[in-house]
C-alpha cells in the first residue's frame, strides 16, 4: 500500500492515472472536505494518462460504478501543509472530481495521507496563481456544463442524496 506508484481504476482492471508519490514521510492520514484542501497545480488536463476524460470518470464516482472505499481503486490524495493550508501534491485531477462531487452534495470527505512539507517536491508541483483556490481544465472548455448536466441526471434519477438517504459511500479513498 505504501509503494511508489498509485493507480485509480475504473474496475478491477483499468488503472486511470499511475503517477510517484514524491519523497517526503508520510506523517499520517486524516479525513477532510474536499472543499478544505487547495490544488498546488494552475491546471489540470481533462483526461487522465490512460485516456479517460474527467467528465466520464466523474460520472461513474458519482453512480457508484468506481467502487470506493478501497486503495487500489481509488488512492488517497496525498498532501503537504504549507502556509497554514493543506495542498494536495499527488491527485490533483481526483481532487477537482471530489469537490465537484461534494458541491454536488454526494461526499462528504476525503482520506488525505498527510506527508512532511518536502521543498523540492512542492516547487516542482507549486503553479497555481491563486493560492490554489481553483484550477482551470485544460482541453474541455465545456466541462464545468457537462459536470453541471450529469448532477442534474443523478439527481433526477437518484434523489441525489437529498431524501435523506444514507450515502455509505461518502469517503473516497
Amino acid at each position: 500500500m505504501m509503494g511508489n506508484a498509485e493507480s485509480t481504476y475504473h474496475n478491477t482492471n483499468r488503472p486511470i492515472h499511475q503517477s510517484r508519490r514524491g519523497s517526503g514521510r508520510i506523517i499520517g492520514e486524516t479525513e477532510m472536505r474536499p472543499s478544505q484542501l487547495r490544488f498546488t497545480q494552475d491546471s489540470i488536463s481533462n483526461r487522465f494518462q490512460d485516456g479517460h476524460t474527467l467528465d466520464e470518470t466523474f460520472r461513474q464516482f458519482l453512480y457508484k460504478e468506481i467502487s470506493m472505499g478501497q486503495y487500489e481503486q481509488v488512492p488517497n490524495l496525498v498532501a503537504m501543509q504549507y502556509q497554514g493550508s493543506w495542498f494536495v501534491v499527488r491527485g490533483n485531477r481526483r481532487l477537482y472530481l471530489m469537490k465537484k462531487l461534494e458541491g454536488a452534495g454526494a461526499i462528504t470527505t476525503v482520506k488525505v495521507l498527510m506527508k512532511t512539507f518536502d521543498q523540492e517536491v512542492f516547487n516542482r508541483q507549486f503553479t497555481t496563481r491563486n493560492m490554489g483556490l481553483s484550477i482551470r481544465v485544460r482541453g474541455d472548455t465545456n466541462i464545468e456544463q457537462k459536470l453541471n448536466q450529469i448532477v442534474a441526471n443523478w439527481r433526477s434519477r437518484h434523489g441525489g442524496g437529498a431524501d435523506g438517504q444514507s450515502n455509505d459511500w461518502c469517503i473516497l479513498l
